[in-house]
């Protein structure tokens, strides 16, 4: 009997709070909260812009809006680079080359600022693309190196064939032909990180200094000074006595009739061919076009766009009268290859 009067009372008062969840009338709606931010990319992020300050070397900045961006850049004496990456962008952030900005657009104004850095841009459509401010170039033929080792030595070009030490140390000069791919031979006294420059004769490099070499027999006619601490990246002949060179990171001229030697100015670089009253200068996957007179000064920048190179591998550059070879390295095999360019 106990039992059945709990039940009761418990049902009653399911009735009675049943009863009181009954809608009344709508109530008027209440006022809107501020709208939130908006997560979007703000679209004038993405155009051409140029540095107004905070940046020495990059003169533009372009972004696109599949988020690829370039940075392009001009150094002394007219050195142009390109810096290719695809940037993560927010409705307020950036990160760009590494780094990570914050943002603001304010008219034609853009900043890129973070703890240690301020960037001013200013919108400019008429900035140059990333393909006006360097000549892109394309890889058309290649010849696989004919030691499989080590190669990212300067290269050069005399009757139909390459000539390339291939491997360190080699007491070998190989004798590529352009056309036929056939390997010759020439023997020479054994030189270590070898560069090569065809030109009155063979010149070739070992270590700190440059021998002149006989292209009958490959005896030694003369030879350099010591030129330096480190070793000698690349060389080419200007004239018959003005030969340029790299050695510890610095461009230098030797003249092999008074053995002057002349600092002219800091670079890397990889490999030199002196053609048509131009100085060709490799480095990386860039290849500058310089003229010597009245001033040194690069007239044009050109880029090697082949993704399946190595550009880090990349060493020694010469003429075959037509196009441009190169030394370079292959990304997935790390072999070393000739490659011929469209330039």
């Amino acid at each position: 009997m106990k039992t059945l009067k709990v039940i009761l009372q418990l049902a009653l008062i399911l009735i009675v709070f049943a009863s009181c969840k009954k809608e009344g009338p709508q109530g008027p709606e209440g006022p809107g909260g501020p709208a939130g931010t908006s997560l979007t990319v703000n679209p004038e992020l993405y155009g051409k812009w140029q540095v107004v300050s905070g940046l020495s070397e990059t003169k533009y900045l372009i972004i696109y809006n599949n988020n690829m961006t370039y940075l392009l850049d001009s150094l002394e004496y007219g050195f142009k680079y390109m810096h290719e990456d695809m940037a993560l962008i927010t409705y307020a952030q950036i990160y760009l080359g590494n780094t990570l900005f914050n943002y603001t657009i304010s008219h034609d104004t853009l900043r890129l600022t973070n703890f240690s850095k301020n960037i001013v841009l200013k919108k400019n459509s008429n900035a140059p693309a990333e393909t006006e401010w360097v000549t892109f170039v394309t890889v058309t033929d290649n010849i696989p190196s004919p030691t499989n080792v080590t190669g990212n030595f300067d290269i050069g070009y005399a009757n139909g064939k390459i000539a390339w030490t291939a491997k360190n140390p080699s007491d070998t000069l190989f004798l590529i032909n352009t056309t036929t791919h056939d390997v010759s031979y020439l023997f020479i006294n054994s030189v270590n990180n070898g560069s090569v420059n065809c030109a009155t004769a063979f010149w070739i490099s070992s270590d700190n200094r440059i021998y002149q070499v006989s292209p009958n027999n490959g005896l030694t006619l003369s030879s350099s000074p010591v030129l330096g601490s480190g070793r000698v990246n690349s060389l080419a002949l200007v004239g018959t006595n003005d030969m340029w060179f790299c050695i510890d990171n610095k461009i230098k001229t030797w003249n092999p009739l008074t053995n002057d030697i002349i600092e002219k100015f800091e670079l890397s670089a990889h490999g030199m061919e002196y053609v048509g009253s131009y100085l060709y200068i490799l480095q990386d996957e860039w290849i500058f076009k310089c003229q010597l007179s009245p001033t040194f000064q690069v007239v044009q920048t050109y880029y090697i766009n082949d993704s399946n190179l190595n550009s880090w591998g990349n060493g020694g550059i010469t003429y075959d009268g037509a196009h441009f070879w190169i030394v370079g390295q292959n990304n997935d095999t790390y072999q070393y290859s000739l490659y011929k360019l469209s330039l």
